[in-house]
């Protein structure tokens, strides 16, 4: 029988040049998977968002690093009579913090133009961008580093997650 002694330590005890190492094979490692519900929330957002105005997404394209698209059904009859009085900035129909860009953007736009399809649009744009900017943020160091610390993962000397 043989015995063997290993040294495991917490991200933050690890050096620098290895927390570098950690960091980098972390981000190398993520997949769709990690921020999927972030797309899918946002989508559940914005439909409740457009539904609001009797208005459908016809196609949706929200991807982390590349060209993002929503179109829908909307027209300018969908927006007439509506008074900007009749609008929550505060309204969360989802409870998902994107309710907040959707409502915030369309009723401060509204106010400002007077154009509620104007205001919609550009609402449907923060919404997009909104989204694009938390998956990115996935990939950022701080939220690695959040994400390794939460796990309470224990590391190698060298960096490699002890399992």
């Amino acid at each position: 029988m043989r015995t063997q002694t290993i040294s495991l330590y917490t991200f933050e005890e690890l050096p620098d040049t290895v927390k570098a190492k950690v960091i980098e094979g972390y981000r190398n490692g993520i997949d769709y998977t990690e921020y999927e519900h972030e797309l899918d929330e946002g989508f559940a957002s914005i439909e409740a968002f457009c539904e609001h105005f009797g208005v459908k997404v016809k196609e949706c394209s929200i991807n982390a690093f590349s060209h993002a698209y929503i179109t829908t059904t909307a027209e300018q009859d969908n927006f007439r009579g509506i008074k900007l009085s009749s609008i929550d900035r505060d309204y969360m129909p989802t409870g998902y913090y994107l309710d907040c860009d959707l409502w915030e953007t369309f009723h401060d736009d509204f106010k400002d133009t007077g154009n509620a399809k104007y205001a919609f649009e550009c609402a449907l744009e923060a919404a997009i961008n909104a989204i694009q900017q938390s998956c990115e943020s996935y990939y950022e160091d701080d939220s690695i580093i959040a994400r390794l610390e939460a796990n309470e993962y224990e590391f190698l000397e060298c960096g490699e997650i002890y399992n």
